[in-house]
């Protein structure tokens, strides 16, 4: 597996191209898209830190902002770890709903599990699912993914998003973690934006 991540990386030096983000297969998207807030979590299966904000407050979250209408959100996975990668194979082939359940199942027992019990809850997820992947601890097997060839590309990729957990919103990066207290605020901050927006542009007309 180290090898198959390390040929992975070495791609890096081979490409350059404008930044495109993975197809929305190897996403996982909450709520409306027609909301007038987008926020895509960059993340990753094997990151600490996005574990832990998953299950510390994307709950709150989705209650408060998805539900209500005012945010669609998307986790967009950054492919640098094989876990990552192993999920996007995973992912693929689930439908929306599917996705969250998968997503859900596995973070919530990432923190108290290892690299290989990971694999392990991916394939007995997918088996539950009803799509067995009996070779997604094999080497041979994940080079010769969708997931694995949109994971070289991505990475090649010269501004590619390194660094997780990172955050936008609708299109703009953003520099602080994407915990809830800084979500309410953002979104607290759009609202305002949003509402005085007409009459700012009145004021410009005149």
């Amino acid at each position: 597996m180290v090898r198959l991540l390390s040929l992975l990386l070495l791609a890096v030096s081979s490409y350059c191209m404008a930044r495109e983000n993975l197809d929305s297969h190897y996403c996982v998207s909450y709520g409306d898209p027609s909301a007038k807030i987008h926020i895509t979590e960059y993340f990753s299966f094997s990151c600490p830190q996005c574990v832990r904000l998953f299950n510390k407050d994307f709950s709150e979250i989705k209650k408060q902002h998805i539900e209500s209408g005012k945010v669609y959100w998307t986790f967009h996975p950054i492919p640098v770890d094989i876990p990552t990668i192993q999920a996007m194979v995973c992912l693929e082939k689930l439908n929306p709903k599917q996705k969250e359940i998968f997503l859900e199942a596995i973070l919530s027992e990432s923190q108290k599990v290892t690299t290989e019990q990971m694999t392990i809850l991916m394939q007995k997820g997918l088996e539950i699912l009803g799509y067995p992947l009996p070779d997604l601890d094999k080497q041979d097997f994940l080079k010769q993914t969708k997931a694995f060839r949109a994971s070289f590309a991505y990475i090649s990729q010269e501004d590619m998003i390194a660094e997780v957990p990172t955050y936008e919103i609708n299109g703009n990066l953003q520099i602080e973690l994407p915990e809830k207290k800084i979500i309410d605020q953002k979104i607290k901050e759009h609202e305002v934006i949003s509402k005085f927006a007409p009459f700012l542009s009145k004021g410009e007309q005149s």
